[in-house]
């Protein structure tokens, strides 16, 4: 694995900068990202505090491809009487990658990326946290040290 740099490791930690902003801002931040993780996480607090602004609709819309933000976009759009992006949201493909089966296959094969990558994208279909501690675990047996930590920044941010 590639050397990660620190400013890799702190790029997901230097988005809490927003939170002098206000915390709206800062989740507002990590949901226009290019990091699944940091929006699935982001769209969790948005939609629990009925603050995802419409501007970012179609964002969530299309991350509804994933199992931890679908549901909870479908009951947000309904309880906003957006009843069109609620269909919108259910009927978005999920992604259909399958977590558990990538994670069984980096630890059989002893390929700690793939039981890493394996964790994030249980993480996408259900939010668990979990997944996220595990990953980091991983990512340690993949590259050290280094690559835990990129890991972990970006299940802390």
């Amino acid at each position: 694995m590639a050397d990660t740099s620190e400013e890799d490791i702190l790029a997901p930690l230097r988005l809490m900068e927003k939170l002098n902003d206000g915390p709206l801002h800062y989740y507002i931040a990590l949901a226009e990202t290019d990091d699944p993780v940091l929006r699935a996480a982001a769209w969790r607090t948005l939609i629990d505090a009925v603050s995802v602004p419409e501007r970012l609709h179609g964002k969530l819309i299309a991350d509804c491809r994933y199992g931890a933000v679908r549901k909870r976009a479908f009951d947000h759009f309904e309880i906003i009487f957006e009843h069109g992006l609620a269909d919108e949201a259910m009927n978005t493909p999920l992604s259909g990658e399958d977590g558990a089966a990538e994670l069984m296959r980096g630890l059989a094969e002893r390929d700690y990326a793939r039981a890493r990558d394996g964790c994030i994208l249980m993480f996408l279909a259900d939010g668990q946290p979990q997944h996220l501690a595990a990953a980091t675990d991983h990512a340690e047996g993949a590259g050290g040290w280094r690559s835990a930590a990129a890991t972990a920044a970006q299940a802390l941010a």
